[in-house]
């Protein structure tokens, strides 16, 4: 592997969003047909970033729908993506007013499956949360509002219905935790998803939440991690590839269009 930058062949026609490539030169891609929700974790800088843009404009490209909710204003992610969303969240109000459509949206995919198998699918909802704890937790605890509550009640119903309805999740975190009422995550929100993916080299403690065992005896400098999946449950390491915004929103407009011009909430 002599770079690190986007194999776009890869990219347009790997089974599965494409963000990088193992040690070994395999692809790495999550793929919501088998691997219903995801994980990325790692701390700032180790490229959780950059594989989730990835991530991002292999869906969008493919033609599914995008939602975000990115607490940090600005940000890369957003600035690619977000006139071809379906929804742009950049606070804990907007967040659950998005999702609250999101849910709405997955529950009537859910009775127009119901008894029929040959039903024509709606592309995947891929949900994307950078830093879901923002939009979650609350410090103290009794300043959480109605809309962190909703947050997380709808983040279960996601976890719980997800896949029959083609709605994905793909959570982000510095600091993976098991969730439960005491960080405000829904029980479970890690346990639920099956491809996870540790951006650098973790405490044993993220080992033991995203790839559910600790690694040893591998070099992780910048830019690599390790990964699981429905297919490869043994923790593979992996180089993530880098692209640029510009890459991103140049190759979207080519694909896509001018997009659909949605409104940051």
């Amino acid at each position: 592997m002599t770079t690190n930058r986007p194999d776009w062949a890869l990219i347009d026609h790997t089974d599965g969003y494409a963000y990088g490539e193992t040690t070994d030169g395999a692809t790495v891609a999550w793929n919501p047909a088998t691997d219903t929700h995801a994980l990325f974790a790692g701390a700032a800088g180790t490229g959780k970033t950059a594989a989730t843009a990835a991530v991002a404009y292999a869906a969008l490209s493919q033609g599914a729908d995008v939602a975000i909710l990115n607490a940090f204003r600005g940000a890369e992610l957003t600035a690619f993506a977000e006139p071809y969303a379906v929804g742009v969240a950049q606070d804990v109000a907007s967040a659950a007013a998005l999702l609250r459509e999101v849910e709405q949206e997955m529950r009537r995919r859910a009775r127009a499956l119901d008894g029929t198998p040959t039903a024509s699918p709606k592309p995947p909802l891929i949900v994307v949360m950078d830093e879901y704890l923002t939009f979650t937790e609350q410090h103290p605890v009794t300043q959480r509002t109605p809309a962190h509550e909703q947050v997380s009640r709808v983040l279960a119903d996601i976890l719980h219905l997800g896949r029959t309805a083609g709605v994905h999740l793909l959570n982000i975190a510095q600091r993976p935790t098991l969730g439960g009422h005491a960080s405000g995550a829904p029980a479970g929100i890690f346990k639920t998803e099956t491809h996870r993916t540790l951006f650098g080299h973790g405490s044993t403690v993220a080992e033991k939440v995203a790839l559910r065992e600790v690694t040893d005896g591998y070099p992780l400098p910048r830019g690599y991690g390790h990964t699981v999946s429905a297919q490869a449950p043994t923790p593979t390491p992996f180089r993530y590839w880098l692209g640029t915004d510009d890459e991103y929103a140049y190759r979207l407009r080519h694909r896509l269009g001018r997009g659909k011009q949605r409104p940051v909430r």
